[in-house]
């Protein structure tokens, strides 16, 4: 991830480079090491819509592994 860092915060790029999935997963792996083994993760480019899709459960799921409140995903 990069490619997509550091994210500037006068305009909409944040969507754009969480669009996978992937830079969610590795700030949760930040948090909590461990928590997301990578091989699981979809990463090949170009990442079609249902992979990305993978991507998010994965993060979504391991955030509530963790213990955060996930509310309106």
């Amino acid at each position: 991830v990069k490619d997509k860092l550091p994210l500037p915060v006068d305009d909409m790029t944040i969507f754009k480079a969480t669009h996978d999935g992937l830079l969610m997963c590795k700030l949760i792996n930040d948090a909590v090491p461990g928590t997301i083994d990578e091989r699981a993760l979809n990463t090949k480019k170009p990442i079609n819509e249902f992979k990305a899709i993978e991507n998010h459960n994965i993060a979504i799921n391991s955030c509530k592994a963790i213990g955060c409140n996930v509310v309106n995903m």
